[in-house]
């Protein structure tokens, strides 16, 4: 018990983690509308991913210099392998974390789109509460 320090974040990293996973499991339950809305959301996720795919090229190469810097950096400098890896798991982990949440955000924009006429009891006139 005497590594209680270490337990407390990895626990609250779990209980985050289930949270969202509960989260994009309600939003997925959600109607996505009309084949129209579906193919306008289609077209969002794709465009989404392709922006993605072209960050995440240059974010690599970024992400490998950096890494070969700070591993052949002196470890006295608090620098070196163990330092270049954990900075390797920060960016593979920030990686996944954009990923799914681009990948929820595109397909939750979609469902809150269909849901707002109902649930803001104006019918489906689409019309704001503002003047």
């Amino acid at each position: 018990m005497n590594n209680i320090h270490i337990y407390i974040p990895v626990l609250a990293a779990l209980a985050a983690l289930m949270f969202a996973v509960m989260k994009y499991l309600s939003i997925m339950k959600e109607d996505e509308g009309s084949s129209e809305m579906k193919d306008i959301a289609k077209m969002i996720q794709d465009g989404a991913f392709a922006f993605l795919k072209a960050e995440y090229t240059w974010l690599a190469v970024f992400v490998a210099f950096v890494f070969v810097a700070i591993a052949v950096s002196p470890a006295e400098l608090g620098l070196g392998i163990r330092t270049a890896v954990a900075f390797l798991c920060g960016a593979v982990a920030s990686g996944l974390a954009g990923f799914f949440g681009m990948h929820t955000a595109t397909r939750a924009a979609v469902r809150t789109t269909q849901a707002a006429p109902r649930r803001c009891g104006r019918g489906s006139t689409g019309r704001s509460a503002a003047p």
